[in-house]
């Protein structure tokens, strides 16, 4: 009948799931809402609207177009373009920092979302809570490509997880690095594990050794974070029911087969974001960590070595400076940490 009235049959291309754009675009929402509510799923409708702005604005990762581009072709101006006059920005504009932190900030809420054993009473993430100040150091010192990458386990309690820096010791923090600002708290807080920010009198030793060694070497911070940067395997710090830390080379193996998969691919992206050419582990588990993490990514021409980790636990280093010193000799980079040297 509708054919005698003149309506026409067309076919269409056959539906396949996999090319769908708009198919792509509805699971990785999914997922989002799956991983941002993991904890409170109940009210995983309080932020569509914002999980819209987001995937609309988010950078498409091989066509570095927003997804709203991609789809329908056009770009998209939203009222607050129109109010504020902002518009599109583009990967090339994004500061090397901020990329940074970028990949920080995804790294951090991945692991978040892990399920953790029941050894895990606390999770501190200071790039969250003290963001303020990590935001400031990186910043401040990550605004080139860098040599050398030091690489640390993960934040320790009167350290990083009290300032936002690895290693960071307050003193060093607060009078050399001059970096200042609140710091927050995590969602839940050890009694004996309080996070005071810059007020916190108790002293990081592994971050006093380590700064201390390039305090007397470079004079000036700037002299060390020309050439060199540090950054932690793993952004979060786990504590037990006593608040005994707990790092990640105590996991066990099974446990730490997740953990190791996200964070591999963030140091990675690291790696490949500051152009490194040599890692630094502190530690004999950064190191084994880097060497298989750029095995696995492929990446070449990168040295991995390490220097003893400046932990009070690590009781086979009697003399930690000389031991560090003397590595950074060996492996003929010690230049890069002298005035002299950066001056030229």
């Amino acid at each position: 009948m509708g054919f005698a009235k003149g309506i026409h049959h067309f076919t269409t291309s056959p539906y396949y799931l996999n090319p769908s754009h708009m198919e792509h675009f509805h699971r990785n929402l999914k997922s989002a809402i799956i991983l941002f509510h993991n904890i409170h799923h109940r009210q995983w409708d309080s932020n569509l609207t914002w999980f819209q702005l987001a995937f609309n604005i988010a950078l498409h990762k091989s066509r570095k177009s927003m997804l709203y581009e991609v789809l329908l072709s056009y770009d998209h101006i939203q009222p607050i373009n129109l109010e504020w006059e902002i518009f599109s920005v583009k990967c090339n504009e994004i500061s090397l920092s901020d990329q940074f932190l970028t990949i920080e900030l995804q790294l951090s809420t991945q692991m978040k979302a892990l399920r953790y054993n029941q050894h895990v009473a606390y999770i501190y993430d200071p790039v969250e809570y003290a963001y303020n100040l990590h935001a400031q150091f990186t910043q401040k010192f990550c605004q080139s490509t860098k040599k050398i990458l030091f690489l640390g386990m993960n934040p320790g309690p009167w350290g990083m997880s009290q300032t936002g820096v690895p290693f960071g010791e307050v003193k060093v923090v607060r009078d050399w690095m001059r970096l200042s600002g609140e710091v927050g708290h995590p969602i839940k807080e050890h009694p004996s594990r309080p996070v005071l920010g810059l007020a916190c009198h108790r002293s990081e030793i592994s971050g006093r050794k380590f700064w201390g060694l390039f305090q007397e070497l470079c004079k000036e911070p700037q002299h060390f974070f020309q050439h060199a940067f540090v950054y932690n395997y793993c952004p979060l710090a786990f504590l037990s029911s006593s608040g005994k830390n707990i790092t990640p080379a105590e996991f066990k193996a099974d446990e730490r087969k997740l953990m190791n998969q996200i964070c591999d691919e963030a140091l990675c992206k690291i790696i490949t974001l500051l152009q490194v050419q040599m890692i630094i582990g502190l530690g004999k588990f950064a190191e084994k960590r880097a060497s298989l993490a750029i095995k696995e990514y492929q990446l070449d021409n990168i040295q991995v070595v390490s220097i003893p980790h400046p932990s009070p636990r690590n009781f086979m280093v009697k003399d930690w400076n000389r031991e560090a010193t003397l590595q950074l000799i060996r492996l003929q980079v010690i230049d890069c940490f002298t005035p002299s040297s950066n001056s030229t």
